[in-house]
């Protein structure tokens, strides 16, 4: 009987402890919901150069965009606009470009709902961790893939690029997002290099600059250094 009563305590207890897990916990989304979240926060660019950027925050109905710098570099007084999920056109506005990194922020008004992206912890990527990125190539529809993290280069890169990853982007995807396995914004996707595997043998890498890297910086103004790296 002791045994029997005590048996049963230990299955309270275990039903208990499974019922108080913390909340905070949550299981890893799945491609699909991932790729949903992405079709909703990326926007494209279109004018003299193409590119790609995501919502980051709302305020009343003017948007937030985060975005690649170099889109602009050489056409500082060009004209742009911002094409959203569902098609509408946006007349791009204070365009800001963040010092020393491939990054600038923009605005567009609206009084339509759109997603904001949410915020992910980038200084916790760690190496073969999965990430999902989001952009337009040129004249295309949204392109998603998936990859995971084969770098992280602990001296960025001049821009700020730090992650690396193999996704066989194309030119327009860049400023699109980097989202986790939780569709949270971690990083912005730009820059495309080949790397040399032998004579005659080479392939391509992705980087990206790091969501902390961005918040870490504090001060706008011109346009970051050329790079060596082909921009996409």
């Amino acid at each position: 009987m002791k045994t029997q009563k005590f048996t049963q305590l230990v299955i309270i207890g275990i039903i208990v402890a499974f019922i108080t897990i913390p909340s905070h916990i949550t299981l890893a989304l799945r491609p699909k919901e991932i790729a949903d979240i992405a079709t909703q926060v990326t926007i494209r660019i279109t004018g003299i150069s193409n590119g790609s950027g995501v919502i980051i925050s709302r305020n009343g109905n003017t948007y937030t965009v985060l975005t690649n710098s170099h889109i602009f570099e050489n056409h500082p007084n060009g004209k742009f606009e911002i094409i959203t999920p569902d098609g509408r056109k946006h007349q791009l506005n204070n365009l800001r470009r963040i010092a020393n990194l491939d990054l600038a922020t923009l605005e567009f008004n609206s009084i339509q709902e759109y997603r904001v992206v949410e915020p992910g912890d980038s200084s916790r990527i760690t190496r073969g961790e999965d990430i999902y990125v989001s952009g337009f190539p040129a004249n295309q529809d949204l392109n998603f893939s998936s990859d995971r993290i084969t770098r992280i280069i602990t001296k960025a890169r001049p821009g700020g690029y730090a992650l690396v990853y193999r996704i066989g982007a194309f030119p327009g995807m860049s400023g699109g997002p980097i989202l986790d396995s939780d569709g949270k914004l971690v990083g912005i996707h730009g820059e495309t290099q080949s790397v040399s595997l032998g004579p005659g043998r080479s392939t391509p890498e992705e980087y990206g600059i790091p969501l902390q890297t961005f918040l870490n910086a504090t001060s706008i103004s011109s346009p970051p250094p050329t790079r060596a790296g082909t921009q996409n």
